[in-house]
């Protein structure tokens, strides 16, 4: 079902991308946007993974550990490159650092530093045991921070107004981002089991190894994705009459 829900997003980013669309700027300014926007499809796909033993699908659980942090790793750098890239074709970005700047850019370097504390944090059980008391004081640490960062990123993509510039764009990121937000409470309600025990075993069912066919589903959707953040990106050079160069 979340799968699910994940790809309907990212074909509804897709096809509504070309609503009303916005003239392309500078390559480079273009290519900060695609960064940007890959990074923020990124972080809201984290919220649909979960390395929690769960009770239904009755899976193990260490192939998601290991995409979660690798694709964190990717939103990391991906959120990098977009502050990086933006900030060499337009140097003066640099002031929208400061306290006095506007309320969007803000909060975009707000949640730029939340999902760097979420992943330096969590980097290694040996830091982790370091930084944090028990399982359960990282779970809500890092869950308090990996939501401070999507409701601040989805703030900034919506409220900056690059190429987010109809209603059913501001719409669809707007469902999206509340429904990656309820995510983990879903999970934690619906799917997962309770903190003190394992799950069941549902009749003598063992544990099933499904790396590989999560592996090629989640191929599926990441590729799902960047075509959906390389859908803004074509829009501003068909807007023109002009072919990408």
């Amino acid at each position: 079902m979340l799968f699910g829900i994940m790809i309907l997003f990212f074909c509804g980013i897709a096809l509504l991308w070309h609503l009303d669309p916005q003239p392309a700027s500078a390559p480079v300014i273009e290519a900060s946007f695609l960064l940007g926007y890959g990074a923020f499809f990124l972080l809201c796909s984290l919220f649909f993974l979960s390395a929690r033993p769960a009770r239904y699908p009755f899976w193990d659980g260490r192939f998601f550990m290991s995409l979660h942090w690798w694709l964190a790793l990717i939103c990391v750098a991906f959120t990098a490159a977009h502050i990086g890239l933006f900030t060499l074709a337009q140097p003066l970005v640099l002031a929208y650092l400061h306290w006095g700047a506007s309320p969007p850019m803000q909060a975009g370097f707000l949640g730029a530093l939340a999902v760097l504390l979420c992943w330096l944090l969590s980097l290694t059980r040996p830091l982790r045991a370091v930084c944090y008391q028990n399982a359960r004081s990282f779970r809500v640490v890092h869950g308090v921070l990996a939501e401070a960062a999507l409701l601040l990123a989805a703030y900034h993509v919506i409220a900056t107004r690059f190429h987010v510039n109809h209603f059913l764009k501001v719409a669809l990121l707007l469902a999206v981002t509340s429904i990656c937000a309820i995510t983990p409470i879903i999970r934690r309600v619906v799917l997962e089991a309770p903190v003190a025990r394992r799950p069941e075993q549902p009749h003598g069912q063992k544990r099933r190894k499904v790396s590989v066919h999560l592996a090629l589903i989640v191929c599926a959707v990441f590729l799902l994705m960047c075509l959906a953040a390389l859908g803004f990106e074509t829009e501003g050079w068909f807007s023109q009459g002009q072919p990408p160069p």
